[in-house]
């Protein structure tokens, strides 16, 4: 199922079929579905994506742990529910320089009520490459002005 595998190139905020390093996806169009993807939030400002793995879990970048909350909905200024962080824990071999061990699991104070997303565990091939991917996170529409963060975008 290549749909979560998406989602978990968005988490981690640069990827690509082949573990290359990319540039964040910039630009898109407004996403009001994907409930399972959520922003890591301090007050209204959106600072990274998360992917919902069980009810009370969210995966998202080792660089991303924060003193927040876990926002669910389209815009985090009007949050269909807003969880605090009960607890997170980085990868252990995360490292500052990031990859590949730029992971990390929270904890919710409370479970949500969003279906969880599926991992898929197959890794991308070689005959992936060229395959369309659906990417959906908390971005920007303008990398040199900020514009559009804290609104949930999908692009292909």
């Amino acid at each position: 199922m290549r749909r979560a595998s998406a989602f978990l190139c968005v988490v981690l905020g640069a990827c690509s079929a082949l573990g290359e390093r990319q540039e964040a996806v910039i630009g898109g169009d407004v996403d009001d579905g994907d409930p399972a993807v959520v922003s890591l939030a301090v007050g209204d400002s959106s600072l990274c994506t998360g992917t919902l793995v069980s009810h009370w879990s969210v995966l998202t970048a080792g660089h991303c742990l924060l003193d927040g909350d876990v926002v669910f909905g389209t815009d985090v200024t009007a949050p269909v529910k807003r969880i605090a962080v009960a607890a997170s824990a980085r990868h252990p071999l995360y490292s500052a320089e990031g990859a590949p061990y730029d992971l990390a699991l929270v904890t919710l104070k409370e479970p949500a009520s969003a279906t969880p997303v599926r991992l898929d565990l197959d890794p991308f091939g070689d005959g992936d490459v060229g395959t369309p991917m659906r990417h959906v996170g908390f971005g920007v529409t303008s990398d040199a002005t900020g514009m559009g963060r804290g609104t949930k975008r999908t692009v292909s």
